[in-house]
């Protein structure tokens, strides 16, 4: 496990020093362009659990810590922070000491720049947290939890988009998610310049979804993890991976974790070649030959009786006129 020293510094924070942004659950603190700050924290409690608290980047820089809910005595639940944009040091989900829990909180980063990332920090258990890497860079380290009891126990590394990079380490997950989009052969979806440690990932909480409109081919590779010191792999599925239509072998193939497209989506079936309508019947569809044969004898029936309805015709009008 490794510790947050600069998270376990904010627990004592002053709350009336310069630089330092404290929110009233469940109100969220908004950082924006604009901003300059050294803690921002969407909810703080000197005793008690904190809860619901929310922080969103939008741009700006946060110079030390960026959490959802900080409490010094107590636990922290629920507490999220969404980052868009901007420059954090440390961002957390929740923070709490003095033998308190931090669970259920999230860290969703889809743009801008961190130091280092952890779903919850806490003396107790740090567990069911959530962190979601979407776009963006973290500089430093990824964690699910930091404490000094239970660390990992369903803590979620949920990777969506690709190419997002970690210059350090990833630790302390026990469920890994892929939900990727548009993706092409050889893209890597998580770079991680340290350890990755997915070694408490089994079968059951490992996925990997791709979207609709993948143009992949067989034996083309997506390369999910790429590691630059060591990689522990989750434990993998048996059978094969169905996702976006196609079908999927994931492997460790040395430091990196990799699908490879085993069978291509079905070619979709041809529309059939329209028929020209031959109106008949009271249908569109084509004459056979026998209406065909029917429909030729009544024309020469046709031409053959028209002389004598016409040498009748003449009759009839002389029998008129000599009346």
């Amino acid at each position: 496990m490794l510790a947050a020293p600069q998270a376990w510094a904010i627990q004592d924070a002053n709350q009336t020093s310069p630089g330092v942004w404290e929110g009233t659950p469940p109100t969220p603190v908004t950082v924006e362009p604009a901003d300059n700050v050294n803690l921002v924290m969407g909810g703080y409690l000197t005793t008690g659990d904190v809860a619901k608290g929310t922080v969103i980047m939008t741009g700006g820089v946060v110079a030390m810590v960026l959490a959802g809910g900080i409490t010094n005595a107590g636990n922290a639940t629920e507490n999220k922070v969404f980052i868009h944009d901007g420059k954090a040091n440390v961002v957390v989900g929740g923070n709490t000491s003095a033998s308190g829990n931090a669970t259920l909180n999230e860290v969703t980063i889809s743009g801008g720049e961190v130091d280092s990332v952890g779903g919850g920090f806490a003396d107790g258990d740090a567990t069911g947290n959530t962190v979601t890497l979407i776009s963006g860079k973290v500089t430093g380290n990824v964690l699910g939890g930091g404490c000094s009891g239970d660390c990992i126990t369903d803590n979620t590394l949920a990777v969506q988009g690709k190419v997002f990079t970690v210059g350090g380490d990833v630790l302390n997950f026990d469920t890994l998610n892929f939900d990727l989009g548009t993706i092409a052969a050889n893209d890597v979806v998580l770079d991680v310049g340290g350890t990755a440690d997915f070694s408490k990932v089994t079968a059951a909480k490992f996925s990997f979804n791709l979207a609709d409109g993948a143009t992949l081919k067989k034996d083309d590779k997506i390369y999910l993890i790429k590691a630059g010191t060591t990689l522990y792999p989750p434990a993998l599925p048996t059978a094969p991976i169905n996702a976006g239509g196609y079908t999927f072998e994931v492997t460790q193939v040395g430091k990196d974790l990799v699908a490879k497209v085993t069978q291509e989506p079905p070619a979709p079936t041809p529309d059939p070649t329209p028929t020209p309508p031959y109106y008949h019947s009271g249908d569109n569809s084509s004459p056979t030959m026998g209406e065909l044969g029917l429909l030729l004898s009544g024309l020469a029936l046709a031409g053959a009786a028209a002389p004598a309805l016409h040498r009748r015709e003449k009759q009839g009008k002389k029998a008129d006129t000599s009346q």
